[in-house]
């Protein structure tokens, strides 16, 4: 597993360690991995890297890789770490696969691939996203497919993953603006942005999956509970007992980023996600 350090990637390597025995890459060693069993690799993705040389040569059954470069944001600065880490070293992971025998392989991309959100969400259509960012994770998914015929490969379209231990985005901001009184800004004359936001515990249960019984192609992964900005903020206001304070941002119109999860529920029928209310309450609790 890559990427084992980042938010999803501390919630499933918890589970995965009392499975399976994971090996994790990783620019660092981390005490916590030890005490769970889990095996460390320091290798820095930023960089080029001889996995030949860093990993078991007996290889490895499974590769989940969720690592992502942490200048996601920052273009130019980080245009090249975003590239070495979204883009390059998942060609390298790949090549690896295919010479180690591995079964399959698991993605992390992102439901960004199908900015600006003016067109259907749907697995299956072409996407040219505006962001770079968006533009290597698509990158990524396209080199995969290469390999698709050669062992499983999914790329996982992640939508709005949120959870204890998260920082710095939307679901965790709205928890801090609603806790301290701040405004919460809404685009449009209505609620605002309407959007997914999916507990990190799913997220985890379909990344599992995924890997243990070797899914093909893209999936889309997000509840299938819209809320805008003001149900969630109210739904924060209603568990930590405290009124958000609402404030118009000045913009027409207003963000729908709902994918469809046809084929999710494909390979999930009897899979039940945690409603907003539900998951925001253990995440509130944290």
């Amino acid at each position: 597993m890559t990427g084992a350090t980042g938010f999803v990637g501390r919630h499933l390597i918890q589970q995965l360690a009392a499975e399976h025995d994971v090996l994790a890459l990783g620019r660092r060693e981390v005490p916590e991995f030890s005490r769970l069993g889990v095996h460390s690799v320091r290798a820095d993705l930023g960089a080029p890297v001889d996995l030949a040389a860093a990993l078991p040569p007996d290889g490895v059954d499974q590769i989940i890789h969720l690592a992502q470069s942490d200048g996601y944001r920052d273009f130019p600065g980080s245009a090249m770490d975003m590239f070495q880490v979204n883009v390059a070293s998942t060609a390298v992971l790949l090549d690896y696969a295919a010479k180690a025998g591995v079964k399959s392989f698991v993605l992390a991309s992102t439901g960004s691939v199908y900015e600006p959100y003016a067109n259907p969400m749907d697995e299956a259509a072409a996407q040219a996203p505006e962001s770079h960012y968006a533009r290597t994770k698509l990158a990524a998914e396209l080199l995969a497919q290469s390999y698709s015929k050669l062992f499983n490969v999914c790329a996982l379209r992640f939508f709005f993953p949120y959870g204890p231990q998260q920082t710095g985005r939307l679901v965790p901001n709205l928890f801090q603006r609603v806790q301290s009184g701040e405004q919460v800004m809404l685009d449009g004359e209505e609620g605002g942005m309407v959007f997914t936001p999916t507990h990190i515990d799913d997220v985890v249960a379909v990344l599992r999956t995924a890997a243990l019984t070797g899914w093909q192609g893209a999936v889309n992964v997000a509840t299938p509970e819209a809320l805008s900005i003001r149900d969630v903020a109210e739904a924060i206001g209603r568990i930590i007992g405290r009124e958000p304070v609402f404030a118009r941002t000045g913009k027409a119109g207003q963000l729908t980023i709902v994918p469809p999860t046809t084929v999710l529920a494909g390979l999930m029928p009897d899979f039940r996600f945690r409603s907003f209310d539900e998951g925001a309450r253990f995440f509130s609790q944290a």
